[in-house]
């Protein structure tokens, strides 16, 4: 649940930043920041849904009597949770992508730049 409600509320700030525009007034790479937030995300999504799949087998191995609708809710709280993994994970990838886009387009600009000093 602290996973959850700590990925909702910090990318519904950054989702409202960006949509008002105050991503520009900031000067900042948000790639960057957008890469690593992500990527930080998928991993908590992966140890807590690692987690809640080991207490299921705890308690299938343990002969514990948990009922059939909490195993499902189990069940259905992993796989969302890995299907967050990935989504966060490709958030962070494309991040990452166009950061590395952005740094290659400043080096050539810089490049030219120093050419031109040079005449």
């Amino acid at each position: 649940m602290f996973i959850l409600l700590l990925t909702l509320l910090t990318s519904l700030v950054v989702w409202i930043t960006s949509a008002i525009g105050l991503l520009l007034i900031f000067p900042l790479n948000w790639y960057i920041i957008d890469t690593v937030l992500y990527s930080v995300f998928s991993f908590l999504y992966l140890v807590g849904s690692s987690l809640v799949a080991s207490a299921f087998d705890f308690y299938e191995k343990m002969g514990t009597d948990v009922s059939t609708p909490t195993v499902q809710q189990l069940i259905l709280c992993v796989v969302l949770g890995y299907i967050c993994m990935f989504v966060y994970g490709m958030s962070g990838l494309i991040g990452y992508k166009q950061w590395r886009i952005q740094y290659r387009l400043f080096q050539r600009r810089r490049l030219l730049e120093e050419d031109d000093l040079d005449i």
